[in-house]
């Protein structure tokens, strides 16, 4: 997926990124990067109207402005990838996709499909490109190939389906509501939202990125920097030597000796500055003035890209360990459930209710339309996010209706005691 892109609402913190189980995000005004730890190492993120971040036994909701959580909700398996639209948050696995609502996390719905490796296409930010809430663009690999699909998200069929050599790599306009390609044979081909294929370049050799350009694009190739026309004519060349790190957007290398800017017309050296810092990664913030450098010792750097001063260390922010969020309770008619199972048998729901009341769980068969087992409910999600965590259970947090449930049960998880009363998990205050 490309890099997250600024949110326009944002004053000083710039484009986070992740680093193993950390979000960073930069606060120009400060000359300071903030962080913020999560559970488990991310998976994928996307900016929205919060950072949504997925790891592989949560999904978080971050505020951008502070990077404090505001919210998370278990995931009962491991999902590859993410994405959301105006009012949902779509996750991605093998066989899989799942809907969540993006007001509380709450599971809605979850469909089915043929095993396959699928990859969600999204914009900078990691929202769908799709112009309407019912579908979703994806690309599954087959081999050398790649389908493109649109999914229909109601019935999870195919509305439409193309397919071409294999994409590595792909960006979005929004302006003109088309996606552009690079393929495995090195074609760069852009599309309309139809999949209706507008324009299609060649190059003469094996491409690793493209940017688009006036004229036609800046390829990023093994070897150097090459601007070509959109014919596939060859204009310009600048080799690239010995990189350690480049950071395309800005047209900036790093080897072992130096840090060198590139002009972005010429391609040639720009400004040459020693790696005094010894950097060995490079961050796009989209700020227009700098870049972000990490060394060895994941030391964080302002890089300057006009003069390619470097600021000797930015400093930390205090690490703001994981915070379990006290989310605002529902109203007094919803509560949350963890929902296990859903059957369309009604003896494969009774087999999963026995064993999980044979662990002294309060479990119930909810039978709206198919046969859900469920615990709940909970006024506070964060009460079934830590029953799930503590017992090591594996299931989905849903926000519905109240269920009227005529029973009475005390149950202890951990040294913790809850009672079930008037279809109310409450913890007891012994």
């Amino acid at each position: 997926m490309p890099l997250i892109g600024i949110l326009s609402t944002l004053v000083s913190l710039y484009s986070p990124f992740a680093i193993d189980s950390t979000v960073y995000a930069v606060d120009i005004n400060k000359t300071a990067i903030r962080e913020q730890t999560v559970h488990g190492t991310i998976i994928d993120y996307c900016i929205d109207d919060f950072l949504y971040v997925l790891t592989r036994r949560y999904l978080y909701k971050l505020n951008p402005d502070d990077l404090f959580i505001v919210d998370r909700t278990l995931l009962p398996q491991t999902y590859t990838s993410m994405c959301t639209n105006k009012t949902k948050v779509l996750l991605i696995a093998a066989g899989e996709i799942v809907i969540l609502a993006k007001s509380h996390l709450a599971y809605e719905t979850g469909i089915g499909m043929v095993y396959s490796d699928i990859r969600p296409l999204v914009s900078a930010q990691g929202r769908t490109i799709a112009p309407d809430e019912t579908s979703l663009y994806v690309a599954e690999d087959q081999g050398s190939n790649s389908i493109l699909k649109i999914l229909d998200l109601t019935s999870g069929s195919v509305k439409k389906a193309l397919k071409i050599p294999k994409i590595t790599w792909y960006t979005y306009d929004a302006k003109t509501s088309t996606f552009t390609t690079l393929d495995v044979q090195d074609h760069i081909t852009t599309y309309n939202l139809n999949l209706k294929k507008i324009a299609m370049t060649k190059a003469p050799f094996t491409i690793e990125r493209f940017q688009f350009q006036a004229t036609g694009f800046w390829i990023r190739t093994h070897s150097g920097i090459y601007l070509i026309t959109d014919k596939g004519t060859i204009v310009d060349f600048q080799p690239v030597i010995n990189s350690i790190e480049r950071s395309f957007d800005d047209f900036v290398i790093v080897t072992e000796q130096e840090i060198v800017r590139l002009d972005s017309l010429t391609l040639r050296a720009q400004s040459v500055a020693l790696n005094i810092a010894g950097i060995t990664r490079l961050f796009h913030i989209d700020h227009p003035s700098f870049i972000i450098g990490m060394d060895k010792d994941r030391r964080f750097h302002f890089i300057h890209t006009g003069t390619l001063s470097i600021q000797p260390r930015i400093q930390h922010e205090s690490i703001t360990a994981e915070i379990i969020p006290h989310t605002t309770p529902v109203k007094h008619d919803s509560l949350w459930y963890l929902q296990f199972g859903a059957f369309s048998n009604i003896d494969n729901a009774l087999q999963m209710h026995k064993a999980y009341r044979s662990q002294t769980l309060p479990v119930f068969i909810d039978s709206a339309d198919i046969y859900r087992v469920k615990l709940g409910g909970f006024s506070d999600k964060q009460m079934g996010v830590f029953i799930a965590d503590a017992l090591h259970l594996n299931g989905w947090l849903s926000l519905q209706g109240k269920t009227a449930i005529d029973e009475y049960v005390e149950f202890f998880v951990g040294h913790e005691k809850f009672i079930l009363a008037d279809g109310t998990i409450t913890r007891s205050e012994q």
